[in-house]
Protein backbone atom coordinates (compact mmCIF):
# COMPACT_ATOMS: atom_id res chain seq x y z
CA UNK A 1 0.00 0.00 0.00
CA UNK A 2 1.63 3.44 -0.69
CA UNK A 3 0.24 7.27 0.03
CA UNK A 4 -0.77 9.06 -3.21
CA UNK A 5 -2.05 12.32 -1.72
CA UNK A 6 -1.29 14.86 -0.03
CA UNK A 7 2.30 13.14 -0.28
CA UNK A 8 3.40 9.82 -1.87
CA UNK A 9 5.40 7.80 0.12
CA UNK A 10 4.98 4.16 1.47
CA UNK A 11 2.88 2.66 3.76
CA UNK A 12 4.24 -0.91 4.79
CA UNK A 13 3.71 -0.83 8.72
CA UNK A 14 1.69 0.00 11.06
CA UNK A 15 3.30 3.01 12.09
CA UNK A 16 3.30 4.38 8.39
CA UNK A 17 -0.36 3.66 8.57
CA UNK A 18 -0.92 5.27 11.85
CA UNK A 19 0.51 8.14 10.60
CA UNK A 20 -1.48 8.34 7.49
CA UNK A 21 -4.66 7.98 9.16
CA UNK A 22 -3.47 9.96 12.35
CA UNK A 23 -6.23 11.54 14.16
CA UNK A 24 -6.53 15.31 15.04
CA UNK A 25 -3.59 16.74 17.31
CA UNK A 26 -5.71 19.99 17.94
CA UNK A 27 -7.30 18.05 21.09
CA UNK A 28 -10.93 18.74 19.91
CA UNK A 29 -13.51 15.21 19.54
CA UNK A 30 -13.60 13.84 16.28
CA UNK A 31 -16.18 11.49 14.93
CA UNK A 32 -14.63 9.48 12.29
CA UNK A 33 -16.81 7.38 10.48
CA UNK A 34 -15.45 3.98 8.62
CA UNK A 35 -16.88 2.23 5.28
CA UNK A 36 -15.88 -0.24 2.94
CA UNK A 37 -17.78 -0.23 -0.22
CA UNK A 38 -17.53 -2.05 -3.53
CA UNK A 39 -17.11 0.56 -7.07
CA UNK A 40 -20.55 0.41 -7.10
CA UNK A 41 -21.17 1.44 -4.07
CA UNK A 42 -22.36 -1.61 -2.30
CA UNK A 43 -21.88 -1.28 1.66
CA UNK A 44 -22.04 -5.49 1.59
CA UNK A 45 -21.75 -8.27 -1.23
CA UNK A 46 -24.23 -10.93 -1.23
CA UNK A 47 -23.67 -12.56 2.49
CA UNK A 48 -25.09 -9.07 3.60
CA UNK A 49 -21.99 -8.88 5.47
CA UNK A 50 -19.02 -6.12 4.99
CA UNK A 51 -16.36 -8.81 5.31
CA UNK A 52 -17.49 -9.79 1.55
CA UNK A 53 -15.90 -6.60 -0.29
CA UNK A 54 -13.39 -5.88 2.34
CA UNK A 55 -9.31 -6.56 1.21
CA UNK A 56 -5.90 -7.27 2.43
CA UNK A 57 -5.37 -3.74 2.86
CA UNK A 58 -8.78 -2.10 4.36
CA UNK A 59 -8.34 -5.20 6.82
CA UNK A 60 -5.20 -3.48 7.71
CA UNK A 61 -6.74 0.00 7.91
CA UNK A 62 -9.82 -1.49 10.10
CA UNK A 63 -7.25 -2.69 12.79
CA UNK A 64 -5.06 0.50 12.51
CA UNK A 65 -7.77 2.75 13.10
CA UNK A 66 -9.47 0.20 16.03
CA UNK A 67 -6.72 0.57 17.82
CA UNK A 68 -5.59 4.34 17.78
CA UNK A 69 -9.13 5.28 19.02
CA UNK A 70 -10.74 5.96 22.02
CA UNK A 71 -14.12 4.16 21.34
CA UNK A 72 -16.26 2.54 18.79
CA UNK A 73 -19.88 3.63 17.60
CA UNK A 74 -21.94 1.07 16.20
CA UNK A 75 -25.70 -0.06 15.56
CA UNK A 76 -26.86 -2.49 17.17
CA UNK A 77 -28.19 -4.36 13.98
CA UNK A 78 -24.56 -4.06 12.52
CA UNK A 79 -23.10 -5.24 15.67
CA UNK A 80 -25.16 -8.30 15.85
CA UNK A 81 -24.95 -8.92 12.36
CA UNK A 82 -21.01 -8.88 11.95
CA UNK A 83 -20.99 -10.98 15.46
CA UNK A 84 -18.97 -7.70 17.29
CA UNK A 85 -17.23 -8.84 20.30
CA UNK A 86 -15.06 -7.11 22.54
CA UNK A 87 -12.99 -4.87 21.25
CA UNK A 88 -8.82 -5.41 21.53
CA UNK A 89 -9.50 -9.07 23.13
CA UNK A 90 -6.63 -10.68 21.68
CA UNK A 91 -3.23 -10.37 22.47
CA UNK A 92 -1.87 -9.28 19.01
CA UNK A 93 -4.95 -6.52 19.03
CA UNK A 94 -3.75 -5.62 22.61
CA UNK A 95 0.16 -5.39 21.65
CA UNK A 96 -0.87 -3.26 18.46
CA UNK A 97 -2.90 -0.78 20.84
CA UNK A 98 0.21 -0.42 23.36
CA UNK A 99 1.77 0.53 20.54
CA UNK A 100 0.63 2.93 18.67
CA UNK A 101 -1.72 4.20 21.17
CA UNK A 102 -2.29 3.23 25.14
CA UNK A 103 -2.90 0.23 26.28
CA UNK A 104 -6.65 0.05 27.49
CA UNK A 105 -9.39 -1.03 25.14
CA UNK A 106 -11.46 1.17 23.31
CA UNK A 107 -15.06 1.24 24.81
CA UNK A 108 -17.89 -0.38 22.58
CA UNK A 109 -20.66 1.99 22.21
CA UNK A 110 -23.97 0.43 20.87
CA UNK A 111 -26.99 2.36 19.48
CA UNK A 112 -30.01 0.81 19.82
CA UNK A 113 -33.53 2.79 20.16
CA UNK A 114 -35.51 -0.23 21.43
CA UNK A 115 -32.44 -1.51 23.83
CA UNK A 116 -33.36 -5.28 23.28
CA UNK A 117 -29.87 -6.66 22.50
CA UNK A 118 -29.71 -10.82 23.66
CA UNK A 119 -28.05 -11.15 26.87
CA UNK A 120 -26.17 -13.48 25.35
CA UNK A 121 -24.15 -11.53 22.43
CA UNK A 122 -21.00 -11.86 21.92
CA UNK A 123 -20.39 -8.23 22.82
CA UNK A 124 -21.15 -9.29 26.53
CA UNK A 125 -18.35 -11.93 26.78
CA UNK A 126 -15.65 -9.79 28.66
CA UNK A 127 -16.62 -9.01 32.09
CA UNK A 128 -13.69 -6.44 32.59
CA UNK A 129 -15.70 -4.48 29.14
CA UNK A 130 -18.86 -4.43 28.62
CA UNK A 131 -20.47 -2.35 26.13
CA UNK A 132 -22.66 0.57 26.66
CA UNK A 133 -26.24 0.43 25.22
CA UNK A 134 -27.23 4.05 24.15
CA UNK A 135 -30.65 4.98 23.16
CA UNK A 136 -29.67 7.01 20.28
CA UNK A 137 -26.49 8.50 18.55
CA UNK A 138 -27.12 11.60 19.81
CA UNK A 139 -26.88 10.71 23.10
CA UNK A 140 -24.20 8.07 22.59
CA UNK A 141 -21.45 11.24 20.93
CA UNK A 142 -22.29 13.75 23.96
CA UNK A 143 -21.99 11.20 26.80
CA UNK A 144 -18.84 9.27 25.10
CA UNK A 145 -16.94 12.94 24.45
CA UNK A 146 -18.26 13.79 28.45
CA UNK A 147 -16.37 10.67 29.30
CA UNK A 148 -13.18 11.84 27.45
CA UNK A 149 -13.47 9.31 24.71
CA UNK A 150 -12.03 12.20 21.70
CA UNK A 151 -11.25 9.79 19.37
CA UNK A 152 -14.53 8.06 18.51
CA UNK A 153 -14.60 5.75 15.32
CA UNK A 154 -18.08 4.91 13.99
CA UNK A 155 -18.34 1.62 11.94
CA UNK A 156 -21.84 1.52 10.96
CA UNK A 157 -23.99 0.79 9.58
CA UNK A 158 -25.80 2.81 6.69
CA UNK A 159 -28.78 3.74 9.08
CA UNK A 160 -26.51 4.97 11.62
CA UNK A 161 -24.26 6.26 9.42
CA UNK A 162 -27.47 8.57 8.00
CA UNK A 163 -28.53 9.76 11.12
CA UNK A 164 -24.83 11.29 12.29
CA UNK A 165 -24.62 12.56 8.79
CA UNK A 166 -28.18 14.26 9.56
CA UNK A 167 -27.46 15.30 13.33
CA UNK A 168 -24.37 17.56 11.93
CA UNK A 169 -21.78 14.97 13.92
CA UNK A 170 -20.00 13.64 11.54
CA UNK A 171 -16.16 14.98 11.02
CA UNK A 172 -14.34 12.88 8.85
CA UNK A 173 -15.31 9.64 6.52
CA UNK A 174 -13.09 6.93 5.89
CA UNK A 175 -13.49 5.36 2.92
CA UNK A 176 -12.25 1.71 1.51
CA UNK A 177 -13.05 1.13 -2.29
CA UNK A 178 -12.94 -2.54 -3.45
CA UNK A 179 -12.13 -3.26 -6.62
CA UNK A 180 -15.11 -5.24 -7.57
CA UNK A 181 -18.77 -4.89 -8.51
CA UNK A 182 -21.82 -6.20 -6.48
CA UNK A 183 -24.65 -5.20 -8.28
CA UNK A 184 -28.25 -4.26 -6.05
CA UNK A 185 -29.31 -7.04 -5.01
CA UNK A 186 -32.74 -8.70 -5.19
CA UNK A 187 -35.95 -7.06 -4.27
CA UNK A 188 -35.97 -9.51 -1.48
CA UNK A 189 -32.21 -9.00 -0.71
CA UNK A 190 -31.23 -5.29 -1.93
CA UNK A 191 -27.62 -4.52 -1.19
CA UNK A 192 -27.69 -1.35 0.62
CA UNK A 193 -25.53 1.94 -0.21
CA UNK A 194 -23.13 2.77 2.30
CA UNK A 195 -25.97 5.96 3.87
CA UNK A 196 -29.51 4.27 4.54
CA UNK A 197 -32.73 5.03 5.83
CA UNK A 198 -35.41 7.70 6.10
CA UNK A 199 -33.04 10.84 5.93
CA UNK A 200 -33.46 13.84 7.89
CA UNK A 201 -30.40 15.44 5.69
CA UNK A 202 -31.76 18.88 4.15
CA UNK A 203 -28.72 20.02 2.21
CA UNK A 204 -25.55 18.48 0.53
CA UNK A 205 -22.64 17.71 2.94
CA UNK A 206 -19.23 19.16 1.57
CA UNK A 207 -16.49 17.21 1.72
CA UNK A 208 -12.38 17.95 1.52
CA UNK A 209 -10.28 14.90 0.52
CA UNK A 210 -7.68 14.69 2.92
CA UNK A 211 -5.53 11.65 2.35
CA UNK A 212 -5.24 9.00 -0.43
CA UNK A 213 -3.86 5.69 -0.62
CA UNK A 214 -3.46 2.43 -3.42
CA UNK A 215 -2.89 -0.68 -2.55
CA UNK A 216 -1.65 -3.26 -5.04
CA UNK A 217 -4.68 -4.55 -6.06
CA UNK A 218 -6.54 -2.21 -6.72
CA UNK A 219 -8.06 -1.04 -3.83
CA UNK A 220 -8.23 2.77 -3.14
CA UNK A 221 -8.57 4.23 0.80
CA UNK A 222 -9.37 7.65 1.45
CA UNK A 223 -10.22 10.33 4.13
CA UNK A 224 -12.37 13.16 3.58
CA UNK A 225 -12.95 15.97 6.24
CA UNK A 226 -16.42 17.35 6.53
CA UNK A 227 -16.60 21.14 5.81
CA UNK A 228 -18.40 22.81 8.74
Amino acid sequence: MKSLFPEAGPLDSAETIAKHYEWPTDGQPCVRVNFVSSLDGGAWGHNKLSDSISTPSDREVFGVLRATCDAILVGSGTALAENYGPPANSEQQRASRANLYKPEPPKLAVVSGSGNIPSDAKMFDDPSNQPEIYASEDQAVKTLIGNGYNRILCEGGPHLFDSLISAGLVDEVCLTISPLLVGAGTNENPISRIVAGDSQLTQDVKLDLARLAVANDGTLLGIWQVKK
